[in-house]
């Protein structure tokens, strides 16, 4: 699935992702493998697959999993996110 970064809450190392079919989507840094919290900015686009983590409680939304920076060419450079300062961040 591909979207953006909508919301990051760095205290939390976590936030969310804006899918492209519109829908809101938790992640957290341990659902990033090989990407550095540090580097996502608000507007980034990123890929990501939706599910459950393990210790996810039942009947708990899904979240954004695996989630990385896009190569798509439809939603821009990966490079090219708002950037953004330490704290809670919001794309409009």
């Amino acid at each position: 699935m591909h979207g953006r970064v909508a919301r990051l809450l760095a205290e939390r190392e976590a936030g969310f992702v804006r899918a492209t079919d519109g829908r809101d989507y938790f992640f957290h840094r341990g659902g990033m493998p090989g990407v550095e919290y540090g580097s996502l900015t608000v507007g980034a686009p990123v890929e990501f697959e939706v599910g459950h983590d393990p210790g996810d409680a039942v009947g708990e939304a899904p979240r954004a999993l695996r989630l990385r920076p896009s190569v798509d060419p439809a939603l821009g450079d990966p490079s090219s996110g708002t950037a953004t300062t330490p704290g809670t961040a919001t794309m409009e």
